[in-house]
């Protein structure tokens, strides 16, 4: 941490929570984030478990569409030049590869070739996190801020909102009641499976609890639709690939295509291209 060369303070996009310093490592350009103090240590706390998930899941996951990290530091800020008068809680700073500002879809001008290559990078990511070793994954806090360019690459941030935990619901009963809300985009109720179980209060002979499987897939489909309907979108690209790029992108709309159907899709249409070019 001592050998990082701080061009600018506080000089990033840290938004209420977190201090975010720029710096140079060894010729690379990095990006220190360090949390905001504020006056309620309740908040203070709960701010600090998030930070520190971030840094966790960010650093026990490799894809190359996630923000990488590079290195973190306990109990190290006190007496450092440009530290020495800032009150900080937690003491822990994590070094993130530097992506600049945050990303701009509307300013995506990319070639046909870029555009599909970006939309096959983001559905493997969709990929990833739905066949995690931790299980499918949802990102609750999916917007476009929360994405940079990075080397050619639209890179995903911030994981602090991240979870495995999909909605419960009654295998017995097909509309809502006070316990359980019907499934979310239609998907059917079904029965836990026995490590599920090992961790619920269903101790009844035939438990009416059950699990509305997919449905974090699903969200995060939802969520990031917004960068395929921008980078496929079909005025940009050939006459002859426009039916195939409205189709998907109607199914998208729907969420009615999983990640598995999304990547081949999206290898169809990117090998249609290639072959219209020779």
């Amino acid at each position: 941490m001592n050998e990082i060369q701080i061009l600018k303070y506080n000089g990033g996009e840290g938004g209420r929570s977190k201090y975010v310093d720029i710096g140079t490592f060894e010729g690379q350009k990095v990006v220190i984030q360090r949390l905001r103090p504020i006056l309620r240590s309740t908040d203070q706390h709960v701010r600090l478990v998030k930070f520190l998930k971030n840094l966790l899941m960010s650093d026990q996951f490799d894809h190359p569409s996630l923000v990488k990290v590079l290195g973190y530091c306990f109990r190290h800020t006190k007496g450092e030049a440009g530290y020495e008068h800032t009150p900080y809680f937690g003491d822990v700073s994590v070094v993130y590869e530097y992506g600049g500002m945050g990303l701009d879809l509307n300013a995506l001008n990319r070639t046909i070739a870029e555009r599909l290559n970006h939309a096959a990078e983001i559905a493997s990511l969709l990929s990833y996190l739905h066949y995690s070793p931790l299980g499918s994954l949802a990102d609750f806090d999916i917007k476009p801020e929360h994405f940079k360019m990075l080397n050619g690459k639209i890179k995903l941030i911030d994981l602090d909102h991240m979870n495995n935990v999909e909605p419960t619901c009654s295998l017995t009963l097909s509309t809502s009641h006070k316990n359980f809300k019907p499934c979310p985009f239609n998907i059917s109720c079904q029965e836990l499976t026995e490590i599920e179980m090992r961790y619920t209060k269903c101790q009844t002979v035939k438990c009416d609890l059950g699990v509305c499987r997919g449905t974090n897939v699903k969200y995060n489909l939802q969520k990031m639709n917004i960068f395929f309907q921008v980078l496929l979108k079909p005025k940009f690209f050939p006459d002859a690939l426009q039916y195939s790029l409205s189709r998907l992108l109607t199914q998208l709309n729907k969420t009615d295509i999983g990640v598995d159907g999304l990547e081949k899709e999206i290898r169809n249409i990117t090998l249609a291209y290639t072959n219209l070019k020779t």
